[in-house]
């Protein structure tokens, strides 16, 4: 599938009636739900407003295929993220995976004229995740987009907010009112989803607790596809370290599916470590094997992602904690 450029970003229709907003969280089986709200005439021409800017926004910038460990340049580049295959995910699979995820929000969205409304007690005293503006093209095909942003709970009246309502009225500002940001952080269109806010992405689709519970089977793969046997102190050691660093937890869980680690030797590592005096202490090989401390495990995972290397003009070391590969011509 070729990717979107920004200009057909900026060229998508959302002039259609009706419209749809829903509000979202994660259930307690760390799947995603979510409501639909009522809303006032107003506050969807706001809202349409806002999504408008966003797909402009796209126009003026250059799409990257998404990789968690590229960043972007801000206000100049957004990355996107291939749908296909997604669409067949079943509604069974693993709440923590990305893709399950997904696949959940992709449903909600489908279905949102037959999901509840959210009372006013509940947008009250509820805890949300996400909202999203779901638009219609004008045209006779009827294609759908949506608008997604990260919720952080904010109820409080402010200058730079749009004030939710329901039918035609407006909370009065002394009661907790949900507020809507000025701007999205996804958008959702046919087999694409264009990310302008990579940290909404992950948190969105990626569950951290969850994560952080399957580290011990990423740390027994890595350690049979490095041909190294690592004791039980040093595996408690790195599980102890992404727990805390949930980062490392992520850098982990890549490691776990890159297919080079069989090449990688106690020599070749040694090596490596050897390459960069300034890397701190903490890690030690010798024939009993590897040996790792807290500081260590950091410049571990690093060393095995390929993230430190040395400056070819100036000599000086550095650590990548974001990079792209170069792709073939």
């Amino acid at each position: 599938m070729s990717m979107r450029g920004g200009r057909d970003w900026a060229g998508i229709d959302i002039g259609g009636e009706p419209l749809d907003l829903l509000l979202g969280w994660r259930d307690s089986r760390k799947r995603l739900q979510a409501l639909r709200i009522e809303f006032a005439a107003t506050l969807g021409i706001e809202l349409r407003e806002i999504a408008a800017a966003t797909l402009e926004r796209l126009g003026a910038m250059a799409p990257i295929e998404y990789d968690t460990i590229a960043a972007l340049v801000d206000g100049e580049e957004f990355f996107t993220f291939s749908l296909d295959g997604l669409d067949g995910a079943q509604p069974g699979a693993a709440a923590g995976e990305p893709d399950a995820q997904i696949a959940g929000l992709l449903r909600l969205i489908a279905r949102s004229a037959t999901l509840n409304t959210v009372l006013p007690r509940q947008m009250r005293d509820g805890t949300f995740l996400f909202y999203v503006l779901i638009c219609e093209s004008a045209g006779p095909d009827r294609q759908r987009t949506a608008f997604v942003r990260l919720q952080h709970g904010l109820r409080v009246a402010s200058a730079h907010r749009i004030l939710a309502t329901f039918g035609e009225r407006l909370n009065r500002v002394g009661d907790p009112v949900f507020a809507f940001a000025e701007e999205f952080d996804l958008v959702i269109a046919g087999d694409e989803i264009a990310i302008l806010k990579p940290d909404t992405f992950l948190r969105l689709f990626t569950d951290l607790e969850l994560l952080t519970k399957a580290t011990p089977e990423f740390v027994d793969h890595i350690s049979e596809a490095l041909g190294l046997e690592l004791s039980a102190q040093v595996k408690d050691t790195i599980i102890a370290v992404c727990a805390k660093r949930p980062s490392y937890a992520k850098l982990l869980k890549r490691l776990s599916g890159v297919d080079y680690l069989p090449k990688i030797t106690p020599t070749s590592l040694q090596a490596e470590i050897d390459r960069y005096p300034e890397l701190p202490e903490g890690i030690r090989i010798d024939d009993s094997g590897i040996s790792l401390s807290d500081q260590g495990v950091p410049t571990f995972l690093e060393i095995l992602d390929q993230r430190i290397w040395r400056g070819p003009f100036d000599d000086s070391s550095r650590v990548a904690t974001a990079y792209r590969r170069l792709r073939p011509k």
